[in-house]
């Protein structure tokens, strides 16, 4: 049962899994869900992957066992769960520090020194390599990726040929060998997170950012709210208050009363050195083994806290152009995909009727002449290059970006 006092509400698992809606949630904006992902060892090899709009919509998976711990080590009663576990395939999922989640929102790798639980070779094998990453004490993923290449090998794979077992088996490396404090390299190629394109282009008008200020006065107006993250599934954050500006991503759960704060020690640019002497480890093993129950934060302390500030920032700064015009195109490319509206189109005619309009009326307006690409065309040969889009050439040739051809 769910019990309440001054400062959290106390919700069982079973709970919070009853409490996801079995709708679809997003109603006031278009959200990519599946993403094909060419296999790098085998090119006609392709992925069909969730993206987080649709994982944040699933109950949160459970958490790999902490470096240094096996599945088996919570005791014997565990097996059949975890027999249970494998028939419920999943894409394992893996912990970081919060501290950790700014580098993977600007798209960075993670890090192998960053990773605080990795799963068994058998999970991983099963899931081709495939992990989920949230933050302790924030289960929603906010990135999915791939193992590196070498490092699945030598982890899932003896150097015999033999497969390692489903855990603690001696043909196959211990995890704490290769990943966490101290160790170099990449980890996890990411393949989405939270504060990518795909996540600016999925982002709707303003109007349901009042959610973590007002978030029944929104609900009123249809929105769903996120029974784990405490907000509205188009909050532009999946519904999660941790989830902050698509810069960071904040705990939002307390485990057995211990504390909500962030990580004291620092990080260099890349985030290899956060070590933090194994600071958090309790929380790990209770994200890992403890997810029976859940202690709901407050959950406008820290989100709110950062909202203010960034506020305080905007008020003494310029509206970024540059923002407003990607944020735009990508929400326009969206509208243009889910209508089905024919193409090539002449450029002038994408710009004046669809990129425009994508630009939210509660906001600053765009003005060309403000961004660094100063036209449209040079923005659209630069999204052109980078594979987005393809351009046409005129009728007579003399123009060779007239049209937009294709997405």
């Amino acid at each position: 049962n769910a019990t309440t006092n001054a400062n959290h509400t106390t919700l069982s698992y079973d709970d919070v899994l009853k409490s996801y809606p079995t709708t679809w949630p997003y109603r006031q904006s278009t959200q990519p869900i599946l993403l094909e992902y060419e296999d790098s060892a085998d090119r006609k090899l392709v992925h069909l992957i969730p993206l987080l709009p649709l994982l944040a919509v699933l109950p949160p998976p459970t958490s790999s066992p902490p470096l240094g711990k096996s599945d088996d080590d919570s005791g014997s009663n565990n097996s059949n769960n975890n027999t249970d576990n494998k028939r419920k395939y999943r894409i394992p999922n893996i912990v970081i520090h919060a501290e950790v989640s700014k580098y993977t929102c600007r798209g960075a790798d993670l890090m192998k020194s960053g990773i605080r639980s990795f799963p068994s070779p058998w999970t991983l094998r099963h899931s081709k390599g495939f992990v989920t990453v949230s933050v302790i004490g924030n289960p929603q993923p906010c990135a999915i990726g791939m193992v590196e290449q070498g490092l699945f090998r030598e982890y899932c794979y003896s150097k015999n040929g033999n497969r390692g077992g489903s855990s603690g088996n001696s043909s196959s490396r211990n995890a704490v060998d290769l990943v966490g404090p101290g160790k170099k390299g990449v980890g996890v190629t990411i393949v989405n997170c939270y504060g990518d394109d795909l996540w600016k282009c999925g982002i709707s008008s303003k109007v349901t950012a009042a959610s973590f200020g007002n978030g029944s006065a929104v609900l009123e107006k249809g929105a769903v709210g996120n029974p784990l993250g405490g907000g509205v599934y188009d909050d532009g954050n999946f519904g999660n208050v941790g989830f902050v500006d698509g810069a960071r991503v904040h705990p939002i759960l307390n485990f057995n009363g211990e504390s909500e704060d962030e990580d004291e020690s620092g990080s260099d640019e890349d985030g290899e050195d956060i070590d933090k002497n194994d600071v958090g480890e309790g929380n790990e093993e209770a994200t890992a083994d403890n997810m029976a129950q859940l202690n709901l934060s407050d959950p406008n302390r820290e989100a709110q806290s950062d909202q203010n500030d960034v506020a305080k920032e905007d008020e003494d700064s310029e509206p970024d152009h540059d923002d407003i015009l990607t944020n735009a195109f990508y929400a326009s490319l969206l509208y243009l995909l889910s209508s089905k509206t024919s193409l090539p189109m002449p450029v002038s005619t994408y710009y004046a009727k669809h990129l425009l309009a994508a630009v939210p009326t509660t906001g600053p307006r765009l003005d060309m002449k403000q961004t660094s690409y100063k036209k449209i065309g040079p923005f659209l040969k630069e999204m052109q290059s980078d594979g987005v889009i393809k351009l046409g050439a005129s009728k007579d040739g003399k123009d060779r970006f007239a049209f937009l051809v294709e997405i």
